[in-house]
């Protein structure tokens, strides 16, 4: 980049445009400039994908490819976010199964997952805190 007034570079593309070959690039291109990639998404709904659009799970491989490639200290970053994701389940998880005790099962069921869903998790996250996956339900009600 030798062009007057010009500081970094900003790429806007789609995650399976990315190749092994181009990610080498821009980890040699990222140590010369500032560098910004975009990576688009038409939906992450998997039942309702449109016409050209990379699915959520390679997007995420994508994401995640770039970002190592890049810069290697947000890969850890990632981690620890899904870390703080499944602890702010629990969390809100167990303070809603708390709050709707006095609920028969099925109100209780419904309580709980219209209170996750309004604090951002997703159905699958509050399927698998109801399912007991994330933490033993009958051991909350004990307390």
């Amino acid at each position: 980049l030798k062009i007057d007034n010009v500081i970094g570079l900003f790429i806007a593309t789609r995650c399976d445009a990315i190749t092994d070959d181009t990610l080498d690039y821009l980890e040699e291109l990222n140590k010369r400039t500032y560098l910004t990639i975009e990576l688009g998404l038409q939906t992450i709904n998997e039942n309702r994908q449109a016409i050209e659009t990379a699915d959520l799970s390679s997007y995420k491989d994508g994401l995640i490819s770039i970002i190592k490639a890049i810069n290697t200290q947000f890969s850890s970053y990632l981690e620890s976010t899904e870390d703080d994701q499944l602890e702010a389940l629990k969390k809100q998880g167990i303070k809603a199964w708390r709050r709707y005790r006095r609920d028969d099962d099925f109100k209780r069921r419904q309580k709980v997952k219209r209170y996750l869903f309004q604090h951002g998790f997703s159905s699958g996250e509050i399927d698998s805190f109801l399912s007991g996956e994330v933490v033993n339900l009958e051991e909350i009600d004990e307390y």
